[in-house]
């Protein structure tokens, strides 16, 4: 094949159609399928008719220069000497400059536009999946995944051929071609066996995810180089003479994809990117030869060392031996032997923590999608430190509304005797209302049955919390709104958490529930703070009725003991008016006759009996009525110290 070949032209154009027409193959099969692993296939496909227009373009331009120096070549041999030799050689000039301008300033500018649209749709592509909630399942997985599988082997055939044929003069720029398309097939493959893993285990539901995820890694990568490649080209030292690498092949592609092993390929891009013959070095070439055995070892040793698993202190494990389960007894923490994989293998668990999920409200990303943007003002940014959690103000993300049944006698917020269904009080025909209520509900479990836990549901953590949905459901529809909100929030953890136990035991889930907490149940927030208000209000409401009610308490007694004594104050004075003036009546007739019988004596008894009983502190000085010659002098002043006359003497003393 010479330099004014049509082949390598040919041949791009064959692998522009090829590219494309997988792309589309692959994006139908992706569609249908409903696969993710299948996305990066159709990409890196894209990407071959990408590479393949540059070839066809690059050997459209190296043929037009080699026509033109083998026409100036014929030329001279035929006009030598005339002034036409110069138009001539100015056409070589032109042709050789274009292509030298397409491969310094075109190529690079196309590698750099075509890595940074690869590494932003692959990375879109990566976010948009990790923010998924649930991905599709694979759709007819087995004749999907065998269409696959074709489309690898077709990639793989045409690669080869375009291997071989970027050995041939003037067809280098097909090998950037080939190498994307071996990438193709390999993804493909990926594809396909996400198809089949879906096919033989349904409950892989996250296989195709991952396998996609896997795949846009390599994308990333590739991208990357893309454009690193062009930098490092600028600062890359010449060597004289060397063969011309387009700057869209791949090095890394490259180890892989051209003929002569990992090591030469790993040679070969060393002396190109170092500018010397690196593979010539001792060192070299004593690595080279030594690093297959090593690695080969080194690979068989690790797999030899997947025949040990230890586990845990907190950890049991189930041993399973060609995908069956050899026993359904729980291996106790500690070291074991197996099969090494994949032909055996021991799933362990964490049995002995406690495990924990969330009812009411999402964690994570997830929440984003069901709220509205945070306020910094009116929100609380996730407290979860023990603060006071105001209901008027948003703490958590994506919370859930449940219904609650409200008895239509409850019109206070606590008040009345409503003890709802838990208390054996049911709704009956009583008319009903509804409200909504948040709760954020963290449950925390054990596993007390592992092969339980693991082999009988596909997913026991994930059946678990359909089943605490459930009940809270049930009871919250049967319980009224305050009852659950008040004086019902201290039992309705142990009426719950006795029912998810009692549901999980019927349905053999093998776990053990530690603890429901329902501190977290509050009005919606959109609401939160006009039932501040109304709650506020009952308060205030109470307050005044126990206020009124403790003065009724305070003024009955107070009124009953004042009637009390003003009815004894008029049974006194009844008393006193009539008993008295009787008494006096007939204590005057027995003076009456007293006096009648001794006048005289009648009346010095009574002057005798006042001065002994009404004067007894008044000083008394008698004087004889005989003695008138007799002068008397009395001191009425009040001695300050008694004298010895004053001293009182005790007559009965001898």
């Amino acid at each position: 094949m010479n330099d004014t070949s049509k082949t390598p032209g040919n041949l791009s154009l064959i692998a522009v159609i090829f590219g494309f027409g997988v792309c589309v193959m692959a994006v139908g099969v992706s569609a249908n399928a409903a696969s993710s692993a299948l996305v990066p296939a159709y990409m890196a496909a894209f990407m071959v008719g990408c590479f393949s227009i540059v070839s066809w373009w690059r050997a459209r331009l190296a043929r037009k220069q080699a026509l033109e120096e083998e026409q100036v070549v014929e030329f001279r041999r035929t006009h030598a000497g005339t002034e036409l030799f110069d138009d001539a050689d100015e056409a070589v000039r032109l042709a050789t400059r274009v292509n030298e301008h397409y491969v310094k300033y075109a190529v690079p500018a196309f590698c750099i536009l075509l890595g940074v649209a690869l590494v932003g749709r692959a990375w879109f592509l990566w976010s948009r999946w990790s923010t998924a909630l649930a991905q599709p399942m694979a759709k007819q997985p087995l004749p999907m995944g065998t269409l696959a599988v074709v489309l690898a082997v077709g990639c793989v055939l045409f690669a080869s051929y375009f291997t071989g044929a970027s050995r041939e003069r003037g067809a280098r720029w097909l090998r950037p071609c080939s190498a994307w398309m071996f990438l193709t097939a390999a993804l493909f493959l990926l594809g396909a066996v996400a198809m089949f893993w879906e096919y033989f285990d349904p409950a892989a539901t996250s296989a195709d995810l991952l396998l996609g995820k896997v795949g846009l890694c390599v994308l990333l990568a590739l991208g990357a180089e893309l454009v690193a490649g062009v930098v490092i080209e600028l600062y890359r030292p010449r060597m004289p003479g060397e063969q011309e690498r387009p700057l869209v092949e791949s090095r890394l592609l490259a180890l892989f994809t051209e003929p002569g092993g990992l090591a030469r390929n790993i040679a070969t891009a060393l002396d190109y990117q170092f500018g010397f013959k690196v593979s010539e070095v001792w060192f070299y070439r004593f690595v080279e030869r030594s690093l297959a055995p090593l690695l080969a070892a080194a690979a068989v040793l690790l797999w030899l060392m997947t025949t040990i698993v230890v586990i845990n202190p907190e950890e049991n494990g189930i041993r399973e031996t060609f995908g069956r389960v050899a026993n359904q007894t729980p291996l106790t923490p500690g070291f074991y032997l197996k099969w090494p994989t994949p032909f055996g293998r021991i799933r362990t668990f964490p049995v002995e923590r406690v495990q924990s999920f969330s009812i009411g409200y999402l964690e994570g990303d997830h929440a984003a999608e069901h709220e509205p943007p945070m306020d910094p003002e009116n929100d609380l940014q996730g407290d979860k430190t023990g603060g006071v959690i105001v209901w008027a103000r948003r703490h958590l993300g994506g919370e859930t509304k449940f219904v609650v049944a409200s008895e239509a006698s409850t019109g206070l917020l606590g008040s009345g005797d409503t003890e709802g269904t838990s208390a054996g009080k049911p709704m009956g025909s009583v008319p009903v209302t509804v409200y909504y209520m948040s709760a954020s509900m963290p449950l925390y479990y054990k596993v007390s049955n592992l092969y339980d836990y693991s082999y009988r549901h596909v997913d026991a953590q994930e059946t678990l919390k359909k089943i605490t949905m459930r009940e809270i459901v049930n009871f919250l529809a049967g319980n009224d709104f305050f009852w659950v909100l008040t004086k019902g929030r201290e039992n309705s953890g142990a009426t719950l958490t006795a029912a998810i136990q009692t549901k999980a035991n019927e349905l053999k889930l093998g776990v053990e529930i530690v603890f429901l907490g329902v501190q977290g149940m509050h009005p919606p927030v959109e609401v939160g703070a006009a039932f501040d208000g109304v709650v506020g209000a009952n308060e205030t409401m109470h307050r005044m009725i126990l206020s009124a009610e403790a003065e009724a308490i305070a003024i009955v007694p107070t009124s009953q003991g004042k009637a009390e004594r003003l009815k004894n104050e008029a049974l006194a004075y009844k008393a006193n008016r009539t008993r008295v003036p009787a008494a006096e009546a007939q204590r005057f007739r027995s003076q009456l006759l007293g006096f009648n019988a001794s006048p005289e004596i009648f009346v010095l008894n009574n002057f005798l009996g006042v001065l002994e009983k009404d004067a007894t502190d008044v000083r008394k000085y008698i004087i004889g009525a005989n003695q008138g010659t007799q002068v008397y002098i009395i001191n009425l002043e009040k001695k300050l110290r008694p004298d010895l006359f004053d001293m009182a003497i005790d007559t009965k003393t001898e």
